[in-house]
């Protein structure tokens, strides 16, 4: 079993040039083999072998390289067997770019979402002129947030840089924005894609506030220390008003369990809590700016 003969037809001869330079060739054998049974698998070992160069007894192309043969059965023992050449993407001055050299996209905007707050722009708490925060419907309102976002192509996706980042904040200043303002609100990654290179459309989402991330809680209760001291095991509720009235609202406290001084609730000296939800990470790591 193999190949008896393989000889070019020469007349059967073609080729191409575009508008952008990129040149194709095309080559036909006929061969001949010994055996009914050869097919394909043996037939293609005729010819000049994938990614040899163009070349004849008279001219060479050494751009343009065999990219496909393709067989087809004449006879019992006679085949065709066509060469396709291509110069595309061997040119120097036709090279395809890599897509990991692609500068990033960049965007700003704005999200919105509804927050709860508990004093407005001036400071002033939610509450009556009583003292008693109002109900947390009152408080709500829109909040827009400065979003930036950054596409770009990477070799792979960093599942533990995503997992690493997820909900963090910026332990330094990232964007000309302050420590503790900028959060990772999501990495995600699109891909694999093939453009001569693999590569992942990588896209980082970083939301802003200017308040920063801390979780911030008027001091307000419906119970208070017996005598100031937080390690007193005793709490008791506040008495009720002079109809025998137990509020329903929390009542401000001075920050150790005490409630708050008539005259720091008419002067609006409220006290708030703070608590910290996300971990601190360098933003550097990212290399986005």
């Amino acid at each position: 079993m193999g190949i008896v003969s393989a000889a070019e037809k020469v007349a059967a001869r073609s080729g191409s040039k575009d508008f952008k330079g990129i040149r194709t060739y095309t080559r036909v054998w006929l061969v001949e083999t010994d055996d009914p049974g050869d097919g394909a698998v043996t037939v293609l070992m005729a010819g000049p072998a994938i990614g040899t160069y163009y070349a004849t007894s008279c001219e060479t192309d050494m751009q343009a390289l065999v990219r496909s043969k393709t067989p087809r059965q004449l006879s019992k023992y006679l085949w065709e067997l066509t060469i396709s050449y291509s110069s595309e993407g061997t040119d120097p001055g036709q090279q395809q770019e890599n897509p990991l050299q692609r500068p990033p996209q960049v965007a700003w905007g704005f999200a919105q979402h509804e927050v709860q707050a508990f004093k407005d722009l001036d400071g002033k708490p939610f509450m009556n002129s009583a003292g008693e925060p109002y109900p947390a419907e009152v408080a709500k309102r829109d909040q827009s947030r400065l979003v930036l976002t950054v596409t770009r192509n990477e070799s792979y996706f960093d599942v533990d840089l995503a997992e690493e980042f997820q909900d963090a904040i910026n332990d330094k200043p990232f964007f000309g924005r302050a420590k503790g303002t900028a959060k990772c609100a999501n990495i995600r990654g699109d891909g694999p894609h093939y453009e001569n290179v693999v590569y992942w459309q990588v896209t980082y989402e970083i939301h802003f506030d200017s308040r920063g991330w801390l979780n911030e809680q008027l001091d307000a209760g419906h119970y208070y220390w017996e005598d100031g001291d937080v390690g007193h095991p005793a709490k008791k509720r506040f008495p009720q008003d002079g109809l025998g009235v137990t509020s329903t609202e929390p009542i401000p406290l001075d920050g150790h369990g005490n409630k708050l001084s008539e005259a720091d609730i008419k002067a609006a000296q409220f006290k708030y809590r703070t608590f910290r939800h996300y971990e601190w990470r360098d933003f550097g790591k990212l290399n986005l700016e």
